[in-house]
């Protein structure tokens, strides 16, 4: 099934190291995990006769909280099915964030502004400083769409690796 590679990109974007985002291939959704989710998801399908899966009111009786019963139903199809059905998308270690950001300060033909970003790169508060200096020269934008565009080549390397089909729906 062909997934929706502005799905992919914006879970890329997402996602932090204590929530990974994950496709489902049957269904082409990317959603969402997260370690807690994943540990009370086992342990509702511990107190289950062997081959039932739990419907909402044992995720409730496990003590989740109403709002929380759809994110356990997914970690359920998770922790029951796993891969190849699942794939877990690119975290944040496997980005590199900031080797994006240098790669953009590395490409300004500005001199003046691509040496001033250089210095606030390598300087505590990395992300925070280059956007104020961006935005203060009228060129957070051109940031944006570079970063928009090396996610895309993320969300395409892994789809090929993962020999996932992506629609290329990015506006």
């Amino acid at each position: 099934m062909p997934v929706s590679l502005q799905e992919i990109v914006d879970a890329l974007q997402m996602q932090n190291l204590e929530l990974p985002y994950w496709l489902d291939t049957q269904t082409g959704e990317v959603a969402p995990a997260s370690t807690e989710d994943l540990h009370l998801a086992e342990s509702v399908l511990k107190g289950m006769p062997e081959g039932r899966l739990p419907d909402e009111d044992a995720i409730l009786e496990a003590g989740a909280p109403e709002w929380q019963v759809p994110q356990i139903q997914w970690a359920l199809s998770l922790v029951t099915e796993g891969p190849p059905r699942f794939r877990k998308l690119p975290t944040a270690y496997d980005i590199h964030e900031w080797r994006i950001l240098r790669d953009f300060v590395e490409g300004l033909s500005d001199s003046p502004l691509r040496d001033q970003l250089e210095r606030a790169i390598h300087a505590r508060g990395a992300f925070r400083r280059a956007k104020d200096i961006l935005d203060d020269n009228d060129r957070l934008a051109e940031w944006f769409e570079f970063k928009q565009n090396a996610m895309k080549r993320i969300a395409l390397d892994w789809c090929k690796e993962e020999e996932i089909e992506a629609v290329d729906d990015m506006t």
